[in-house]
């Protein structure tokens, strides 16, 4: 840069630009005040001066590199190409390997870390998750966003590093990194020897004795460098205030992940952040209050032969379905199961958690089989849309009702929603059934974006199409609802268990639940296993890392059990025997916990079935 820029000084706002950047004042497109801790942002490469192998990392999608999701209930929904996929991929993944390299050279930095992972969670939803086009441009920008301040900051510190070691010479600024603004005399100095370009602000009185070389005027940005027209007149900005390190936070953070259902207000959310500490709690409900209980209740290994009718109450959700599509339960979480303590009577309906997913027996206690294809497709419809809003945390986690999910499975949407308005009073059952859907799917769906169901229409999922002749794909379907709502259902414990600390955000949490899992994938399965992994591997050294995984998140939780607490860590050379044991008691405490909290069953792991044809 051979020019001095115009500092971004003072009371500012920062706005959302149409460009999904954040104008003038973000540090990846124009110097910035370098705050403390975001010092390695002077070392951000320059868009004009970059690599050519490093292009993607500005690029725009454009409506050709999105890919409509075939056979999905709202058109709208989609997917990036896999070619434009393709352009960010080898970045992402070298530049992983770059920050592995780094840290087991350097040590460990939490800075350097949480970067990294941001961008893998951005390409990660970029690959797996469905969106919206418009929402798929945001996560675009979020892996290039991350990927520039990682690379600049593995650039600083390499360029700092070698000048340390340098003594004396040339100390010439690289005019393809970005460079930033100081008052800080020290860094001034530190950033010169390093090569990086830098400005010292200075206030006018202290320059009396100094001698004026050269006075130059500053520039700013022409028009076509940087957008700064507002993205939507109705965001607000994301931050406002004074320069400095509150403004670089705001911009260097995962501000923005979807603007589209993520946005949309649901009937029922339960918000994490007003939990507090210590405090009795309202349990999360579909009605009206109750409360937590202190102390869970020690439940016996054996199986509970007293337990109380209204548990049993049409179906025992404690027990499996006798169907030909059910997968096999695990037998540590089969006994679990059986050995939870419900001689107690039921709670009220409105105490008991609803579904984040459909329990899966509502797909196999259909009456016909015509009933049973429409609950399958309609599900198979819904589930791009419905994993796309859970996965977003600033929606919070939905719970359904079980008669709720019922009605939408067998019914076509805007039927449901004429037939609410044809109800002949909204004190009925089932009027008020249909307010709920509408309230919670209406809401949070476009229901003018809704596509009937065409019987002629492929259904994907995964690598399959599902049609109503493609009956050996059902048990992979059950099973994986299964794994779904156990994901969701132990992330929404955790969050009632281990309420938000300054020292763990959403981005720990994630991180830490997604190791009980075999391909680190919490929100959605990233593909469908060709054999049994994870918590459902066949031999017990084979399951050893994900219990492991799994007993580091349960001994976080209140009145975790001494056994697990103490248990020495879980290894491939651990003996079979000890690691079945400490399995038991893991499953058994999860159980009775979500019991204790919920008032239901949880859905727990399964087996998974014997391979498609």
């Amino acid at each position: 840069m051979n020019f001095v820029p115009q500092p971004v000084i003072g009371l500012i706002q920062v706005h959302v630009c149409e460009d999904l950047r954040y104008g003038l004042h973000d540090p990846l497109q124009w110097p910035q005040i370098l705050a403390p801790g975001y010092e390695f942002l002077a070392a951000v490469p320059r868009r004009d001066s970059a690599r050519a192998a490093w292009s993607p990392m500005w690029w725009t999608p454009q409506d050709g590199d999105f890919e409509p999701l075939e056979g999905s209930i709202f058109r709208s929904l989609g997917h990036i190409a896999l070619s434009s996929l393709d352009r960010l991929r080898p970045l992402v993944k070298s530049l992983s390997n770059e920050v592995a390299i780094h840290m087991a050279r350097e040590g460990h930095s939490s800075r350097l870390h949480n970067l990294s992972r941001e961008m893998t969670r951005a390409f990660e939803r970029l690959e797996y998750l469905p969106s919206t086009f418009r929402d798929l441009r945001i996560q675009v920008r979020q892996v290039q966003r991350f990927w520039i301040m990682t690379k600049a900051y593995l650039e600083y510190a390499d360029v700092v590093a070698a000048a340390s070691a340098q003594v004396t010479g040339d100390f010439v600024p690289d005019t393809a990194l970005m460079g930033g603004f100081t008052t800080d005399p020290e860094l001034v100095q530190q950033l010169t020897h390093a090569g990086i370009p830098v400005w010292f602000l200075r206030p006018q009185g202290s320059m009396q004795k100094s001698h004026v070389q050269c006075v130059v005027l500053v520039q700013e940005p022409r028009p076509e460098e940087i957008v700064q027209q507002h993205w939507l007149a109705d965001l607000p900005p994301i931050y406002s205030g004074l320069t400095g390190a509150k403004h670089i936070d705001s911009v260097s953070r995962a501000v923005l992940s979807y603007m589209d259902i993520s946005e949309s207000p649901l009937l029922v959310r339960y918000d994490a952040s007003s939990l507090q500490q210590g405090a009795e709690t309202p349990l999360p409900s579909n009605g009206g209050p109750s409360k937590l209980r202190s102390v869970p209740k020690k439940a016996s290994k054996k199986p509970y032969d007293r337990v109380h009718p209204s548990h049993t109450r049409g179906r025992d959700k404690f027990v499996d379905v006798a169907h030909k599509w059910m997968p096999v339960q695990l037998v540590p979480w089969k006994n679990a199961m059986l050995s939870t303590d419900r001689s107690q009577p039921q709670r009220p309906a409105a105490e008991i958690w609803g579904y984040w997913i459909p329990d899966p027996a509502l797909l196999l206690g259909c009456s016909s089989p015509e009933r049973m294809y429409r609950y399958f497709s309609t599900w198979l419809r819904v589930r791009p849309a419905w994993l796309y809003l859970l996965s977003n945390g600033r929606s919070r986690p939905t719970r359904v009702a079980t008669q709720w999910w019922r009605d939408f499975l067998n019914g076509d949407m805007p039927a449901m929603l004429e037939n609410e308005a044809s109800e002949s009073a909204a004190t009925t059952r089932r009027a008020k059934r249909l307010h709920g859907i509408r309230e919670v799917f209406g809401a949070v769906l476009n229901i003018n974006d809704y596509t009937p169901h065409d019987p002629y229409t492929r259904i994907s999922w995964f690598e399959y199409h599902f049609s109503a002749t493609q009956t050996s794909l059902c048990p992979f379907i059950i099973w994986e609802m299964y794994e779904l709502g156990f994901r969701y259902e132990l992330l929404a414990l955790d969050r009632v268990l281990v309420p938000p600390r300054p020292d763990l955000n959403e981005a720990d949490r994630e991180e830490l639940l997604a190791r009980v899992f075999a391909q680190y994938d919490l929100y959605q399965l990233h593909s469908l296993p060709g054999t049994p992994v994870g918590l459902a591997a066949r031999i017990p050294q084979a399951r050893a890392r994900t219990l492991e995984a799994m007993r580091c998140v349960l001994i976080r939780w209140p009145l975790c059990p001494a056994n697990i607490r103490t248990a020495a860590p879980l290894t491939m050379a651990t003996h079979p025997d000890m690691i079945k044991n400490v399995e038991q008691e893991l499953a058994d405490f999860y159980v009775h916990t979500f019991f204790e909290y919920s008032g239901r069953a949880p859905l727990v792991p399964h087996m998974l079935p014997s391979a498609t044809s």
